[in-house]
C-alpha cells in the first residue's frame, strides 16, 4: 500500500507503472487486490 505522499514522491514512470497495476486488477474483476491497494 502506498499513501498519496509516496504517490506524489514517485516519478512520472513509476506512476504509470502504479496505474497500470490497478487497471489490470480491474480487468481482472479481482476486488480483494484492488481493496489492499486502495487502503
Amino acid at each position: 500500500m502506498k499513501t498519496l505522499e509516496d504517490i506524489k514522491a514517485m516519478s512520472y514512470q513509476e506512476k504509470d507503472e502504479l496505474e497500470d497495476l490497478v487497471l489490470e486488477i480491474i480487468d481482472n474483476n479481482d476486488l480483494v487486490k484492488l481493496k489492499d491497494i486502495l487502503k
